[in-house]
C-alpha cells in the first residue's frame, strides 16, 4: 500500500508540474513576442516587455498549482482516493472489531476472577448466618459476635474491592481514547495492561519479568492509546508462547528517548516475513487467529504519540525482540514537581 501510494504522489506531481511549467512557458512565450512587435514598432528593448510577464509567472504560480493538483485529483485521481478512504474505512471497522472480539475474550476471563472475590464473600456471610442459626454461638458474648462480625464485613469489603478493581481495568480498556495527552508512568501501565493479558491468555505457564529503570522518566503521550500498544505487544508476546516460557520488559533512558524492549521466548519470526510486519492485515497467526491489523495499529499510535516502534532482533525458535522508543518529555520536571 505504501508504494503505491508513493508511485501516485510522484505521478501526481509529474502531472501538476508539467502543466505548471507548460503555463509558464506560454505566459513568458506571448510576453516575448509581444516584445518582439513592440520592438519592431518602437525600437524599444524586448527583454523589458518580458519582464511583466515574469511578474505574473510569480504571482500566479502558488495559484495555478494548486488549481491543477485539485483538477488532477478530481479528474484524475478519484478512483485512487475514494479506494484510499474505502480502505482506510475498512482498516478502521477490523481494527473496531477486533478490539471488540478481545475485549469479549477478556471479558470470559474476568468472569471467573470476578466470581472467586464474590464467591468467598458470599461464602463469609452465609457461613455466619448458619452458625446463627444453629445457635453456634450461643455461648459467645455480644462483644465476640460484634468483632466476628467486623472481620466478615473488612473480608467481604476487601472481596468485592477486589471483583470492583477487575471490572474497572475492562472497563477502562474499553473506552475509547480521548486524544488527551498526559504524562505517564510506564511501570504502573505496564501492570495494569499485563493484568488484563493475564485474564485473556491464562498466562499461567509464562513468567513476566519486569525490569524498569528506577530513575525513568515519564512520557508525554494518550494514556489509553499508551495502554493499547502495550497491550498488543504483551498479546502478541503471549500467544507467541506455545507452552512454558517467559516474556521480559525493559526500560531505560538513552539519549534523550525511553526506549522500551518487549521481548519473548516464543516460536520467533521468519526472515522472509520481517519486512511485512507492520503492513495491514499481514500476520504469522493461523487463519481466523488474527486481522493482521494489530502490529499495523500500533506502529500509527506510537507514531502519532511522537515515537517509533521496530523490531529489534527475533531468531526463530528462540523468540522476539519488539523495541519502542518515545522522546523524554520537556515536561516530566514540572509534573514531578
Amino acid at each position: 500500500m505504501t508504494s503505491s501510494s508513493n508511485i501516485g504522489a510522484l505521478l501526481k506531481k509529474a502531472i501538476v508540474f508539467t502543466g505548471l511549467f507548460a503555463g509558464i512557458y506560454a505566459i513568458l512565450a506571448l510576453f516575448a513576442f509581444m516584445g518582439n512587435v513592440f520592438f519592431e514598432r518602437y525600437g524599444s528593448s524586448p527583454w523589458i516587455s518580458v519582464l511583466p510577464g515574469i511578474l505574473i509567472v510569480i504571482l500566479i504560480f502558488r495559484p495555478l498549482e494548486d488549481f491543477l493538483t485539485r483538477v488532477a485529483d478530481k479528474y484524475l485521481f478519484r478512483n485512487r482516493r475514494d479506494n484510499e478512504e474505502l480502505l482506510k474505512t475498512s482498516i478502521s471497522e477490523a481494527a473496531q472489531k477486533e478490539k471488540m472480539a478481545i475485549i469479549g475474550t477478556l471479558s470470559a476471563g474476568i468472569n471467573h476472577e470476578i466470581c472467586n472475590p464474590l464467591g468467598i464473600a458470599r461464602g463469609q456471610c452465609e457461613a455466619f448466618l448458619l452458625n446463627m442459626k444453629d445457635g453456634l454461638y450461643q455461648d459467645k458474648s455480644s462483644e465476640d459476635l460484634l468483632l466476628r462480625a467486623q472481620q466478615i464485613m473488612a473480608k467481604v469489603i476487601r472481596e468485592t474491592d477486589r471483583a470492583t478493581a477487575i471490572t474497572k481495568k475492562l472497563s477502562s480498556f474499553a473506552k475509547p481514547a480521548r486524544g488527551d495527552v498526559e504524562l505517564v508512568d510506564i511501570s504502573e501501565e505496564l501492570d495494569e495492561v499485563f493484568g488484563l493479558v493475564r485474564y485473556e491468555l491464562r498466562l499461567d505457564k509464562i513468567a513476566f519479568e519486569k525490569n524498569i529503570a528506577g530513575d525513568l522518566p515519564r512520557i508525554l503521550v494518550d494514556k489509553k492509546q499508551f495502554q493499547e500498544v502495550l497491550f498488543n505487544l504483551l498479546r502478541n508476546a503471549g500467544q507467541a508462547i506455545d507452552d512454558r516460557g517467559r516474556i521480559s520488559v525493559a526500560a531505560r533512558e538513552a539519549a534523550g528517548k525511553v526506549v522500551i524492549d518487549i521481548q519473548d521466548t516464543g516460536s520467533g519470526i521468519d526472515q522472509d516475513k520481517i519486512k511485512e510486519l507492520f503492513n495491514p492485515f499481514f500476520t504469522t497467526k493461523d487463519p481466523g487467529k488474527g486481522t493482521g491489523l494489530g502490529l499495523f495499529i500500533v506502529r500509527q499510535v506510537v507514531e502519532k504519540n511522537g515515537g517509533r516502534i521496530y523490531m529489534k532482533d527475533t531468531k526463530v525458535g528462540s523468540g522476539t525482540t519488539f523495541t519502542v522508543e518515545f522522546p523524554v518529555s520537556g515536561l516530566e520536571g514540572a509534573g514531578a514537581s
